[in-house]
């Protein structure tokens, strides 16, 4: 199958439903699928002429005056990855959407210097939460869950939030909304849109969650509730974060009972990469969207350059010349 052909199917899959009009507010993008892959390198051409991006969105601001040295290092190790996978299989092409997510971690706009914050849910939330999911859990009132692809490995179990007493619930996602914007310098947290809350999710023994980043539409600045770890004790602890945070560190927590970690989940690449010793790891995930976010899936597909599918080697730093 040629190239063309096989870049407009995968481009066709990842639509979700029809075309709209018109053009994206910030890159220009069409707001419409290519009619092939040489249509698509066009407009990659005509929007940014150049891989990475010259500019970050909202806002149109320059990339470089926002990357540490070390992020820029570690995109271009995530880029060596992209090129390394394997060319499209019959029912997924992981390589695509691995590029899909590089595009979007280059175009997406810094709202914290290093992407991501470590602290604790108000401890009364907190023991309503964990005392209704101790009581489901006893009864194994859970729903089974599988893994996902290139992403999640290990078996998992779900309890929903819905499940919480409407009042707990409203004040779990007042307090993790209020510490959202607080970090990131948003006066009002009503501004912050919820648009996901999902969980009691429980990883069990042997889990393994590739870093990734989160949907590009709406899952923009994040938070993990860790509800409670069941692990025998002197277990090795199963780490969140990132190897390398916007500020050039690596970024990992010991998230316990009790904790948040705050991310911004659309740029940030985040995961648990070492694997799950122990019987249950139980968390519940928040996605906000801040007001004047507007980057769409269309500007990330335009975003990714025309030689996406090669392997050639990546050019080592001036200090390696």
């Amino acid at each position: 199958m040629a190239v063309d052909v096989v870049a407009l199917l995968l481009l066709a899959a990842c639509a979700g439903g029809a075309d709209a009009v018109g053009v994206t507010a910030s890159t220009g993008s069409p707001r419409e699928y290519p009619s092939s892959e040489s249509d698509r390198a066009a407009w990659f051409r005509k929007l940014h002429g150049q891989w990475p991006p010259l500019r970050t969105y909202p806002g149109g601001l320059l990339r470089e005056e926002s990357e540490s040295p070390g992020w820029r290092r570690h995109m271009e190790d995530f880029e060596a990855e992209a090129r390394s996978l394997a060319p499209a299989s019959d029912e997924h092409d992981w390589r695509w959407e691995r590029w899909l997510e590089l595009a979007q971690m280059r175009l997406a706009k810094n709202y914290s210097a290093k992407g991501w914050m470590h602290t604790r849910l108000d401890s009364r939330v907190h023991a309503g939460v964990l005392g209704a999911w101790q009581e489901a859990s006893s009864k194994s009132d859970l729903e089974d869950e599988g893994e996902v692809g290139f992403y999640i490995s290990g078996d998992r179990e779900f309890w929903s939030i819905n499940n919480l007493e409407p009042g707990l619930h409203e004040r779990l996602i007042a307090d993790v909304q209020s510490r959202l914007a607080a970090w990131v310098g948003i006066p009002d947290p009503t501004d912050l849109q919820l648009n996901a809350a999902y969980g009691l999710r429980s990883y069990l023994n042997g889990s393994v969650l590739k870093p990734h980043v989160d949907l590009v539409t709406t899952h923009v600045l994040s938070a993990i509730y860790c509800v409670e770890v069941r692990q025998p004790e002197g277990s090795e602890p199963w780490l969140v974060g990132t190897e390398v945070d916007f500020s050039g560190q690596p970024a990992w927590v010991d998230l316990r009972d009790g904790e948040l970690f705050l991310y911004e989940s659309a740029k940030l690449p985040h995961g648990r990469p070492t694997t799950f010793v122990g019987t249950r790891y139980t968390a519940i995930f928040m996605h906000f969207e801040p007001p004047d976010w507007n980057l769409e899936n269309y500007d990330r597909v335009y975003a990714v350059p025309p030689d996406y599918d090669s392997r050639r080697p990546r050019s080592p730093p001036a200090a390696e010349l």
